[in-house]
């Protein structure tokens, strides 16, 4: 059996002080050495980190999508760690409070578009430099959202930035196969994480779940088993694929 300790190979989940960042590690873990970013949340990744650090080697490392430089010096970190980097599981992404388009300031659009898609583009380039030269097989996942093609109830600029990620991931997959590269999007419905609570308290459940086939939310563990088999063997020839986890929306 090959020592993990040895092994250089990771998995890096971008976002992964997200609720579902960090079930995607709990998932992964006992498995997959990990290494994972944070922005504001110092405090819950040191306890993500502390919390696994106990089943495998898991790293943190703060990286903000509108701060290009913070990117720059994550991708000179992994290259003198000499970590390679097999999986990347993009999760993370600038969210913002929804908000009637006329009330949305200049600086909440201009934050949620260059994170999402250049923040984004940038980082996805610097870690698929790192993977095309390990000879397995790899993957890049995206994290995407419905509201990229039915729109987003006062989240245009979220839901924008989303059908960036859309075309994004499509061209990726053509292009990076040459590497041995499978590149995918999770389309994510109605999920129930925290903020979607939030976001939705006013209405009852019944009302919520009304135009979900499933009659039912998404829930972590939806999610999670998808990631798991895309990145698993049982995967070697799904690439350039829009997988919807919505019950059927």
């Amino acid at each position: 059996m090959q020592d993990k300790k040895k092994n250089s190979d990771y998995i890096f989940v971008s976002g992964g002080t997200s609720e579902i960042g960090e079930k995607i590690i709990e998932n992964l873990i006992s498995e997959h050495k990990i290494i994972f970013s944070y922005n504001k949340s110092y405090k819950k990744a040191n306890s993500i980190e502390k919390k696994f650090n106990k089943q495998n080697i898991i790293l943190k490392y703060r990286i903000d999508l509108n701060d290009l430089s913070s990117i720059e010096k994550f991708s000179n970190f992994i290259t003198l760690r000499k970590i390679k980097i097999t999986n990347f599981l993009h999760v993370a992404n600038i969210h913002f409070d929804r908000g009637k388009f006329f009330d949305i300031k200049k600086r909440i659009f201009s934050d949620v578009i260059f994170g999402n898609c250049v923040g984004s583009f940038y980082l996805t380039q610097k870690v698929s430099q790192n993977m095309k030269k390990n000879k397995k097989k790899k993957n890049i996942l995206f994290f995407s959202s419905q509201s990229a093609e039915y729109g987003g109830n006062k989240l245009s600029p979220y839901a924008a930035s989303k059908g960036f990620i859309n075309s994004f991931s499509r061209s990726l997959a053509k292009e990076l196969g040459l590497y041995n590269i499978n590149v995918n999007n999770l389309i994510l419905g109605k999920i129930n994480t925290s903020s979607f609570q939030r976001n939705f308290k006013k209405q009852s459940n019944e009302k919520i779940i009304s135009d979900i086939p499933l009659r039912r939310l998404g829930n972590f563990d939806d999610i999670a088993n998808v990631v798991k088999f895309i990145i698993s063997v049982h995967n070697s020839y799904i690439s350039g694929a829009k997988i919807e986890i919505t019950g059927g929306r």
